[in-house]
Order: structure tokens, then C-alpha cells, then sequence
């Protein structure tokens, strides 16, 4: 088994996937890997906002910069748990293709999300985001459901 040399954990800041990156957290510090924390931004809630506000409206600068922060903030809490560096990527487009995008841009050896449950008919006709993921991904995926232990 290859050696895990980097992790990278996706957030949409839910307690689902705050557990996430904890346990990403736990595995960057037991294995000596580089983590990256990641949110996406959907083209839907940028594309909505343009078109309410138009295009390059102080309300979408606020809203990624105010998004950034919060990742920063989040990493920062990982990093001070187990003295662990912890990078940010903070991306716009579609949500399973930015993650997968930098999943293999950075290369990835692991692919780390958190379970949140969706509606019966969202996951009858749509599936939830890691399990859309699950079915694209071309590296190992770990879904988390409760805190690690």
C-alpha cells in the first residue's frame, strides 16, 4: 500500500462535515500527510446572486471573502488541535466538479467528506453530494458520520 502523502477534506460547514475534517485532521497527524480543507461555492447561490444584484456586486465579494474566512477559521481550529498544517481552497463552479478537480490537481490520496442526511425524494432523484461523488471519484473516498473516536 502507497504511503497517504496528502488528504484533502471538503466542507460545506455542516456538523456532518466538521466531523470530516476532524477525522481528516486525526489522519494528516498520525500519518505525517498534507491536508487541504476545501469548500465549493455553487455556481447557483453566485449565478442567483448576480442576478438579483448583478454582476461584480460588493455582496458577492463580501459573501466569498466572508466564506474564506470562515474556512481559514476552521483550519485554524484543526491545525492548533494536533499542531497539523492545514491549507485552504475556497473555489466557484460546480460542486462535484471543483472538489474533483482539485482532489486530482493537488493529487490527492484521499478524499475525505462528510454524510449528511437529504430529504427521501433529494436522495431518490439526486443522491447526496458524497454519494454523487462516490459514483465519479477515482480515489479513495472516506465518508465520515459521527466524530471520531
Amino acid at each position: 500500500m502507497n504511503p497517504l502523502i496528502s488528504i484533502l477534506a471538503a466542507t460545506d460547514f455542516s456538523a456532518p462535515s466538521r466531523h470530516a475534517a476532524d477525522r481528516a485532521e486525526r489522519l494528516a497527524h498520525e500519518t505525517g500527510a498534507q491536508m487541504t480543507l476545501m469548500h465549493a461555492v455553487s455556481n447557483r447561490a453566485v449565478d442567483e446572486l448576480r442576478r438579483w444584484l448583478g454582476v461584480g456586486h460588493r455582496a458577492e465579494q463580501h459573501l466569498l471573502a466572508e466564506t474564506g474566512q470562515h474556512l481559514q477559521q476552521l483550519a485554524d481550529e484543526l491545525a492548533a488541535a494536533r499542531q497539523v498544517t492545514v491549507q485552504t481552497h475556497l473555489a466557484t463552479g460546480p460542486v462535484l466538479d471543483v472538489i474533483s478537480q482539485h482532489a486530482e490537481a493537488m493529487n490527492a490520496g484521499l478524499l475525505v467528506l462528510g454524510a449528511r442526511g437529504a430529504g427521501f425524494l433529494r436522495r431518490l432523484a439526486l443522491g447526496t453530494t458524497s454519494e454523487r461523488l462516490l459514483r465519479r471519484a477515482t480515489l479513495p473516498l472516506l465518508v465520515v458520520r459521527q466524530t471520531p473516536h
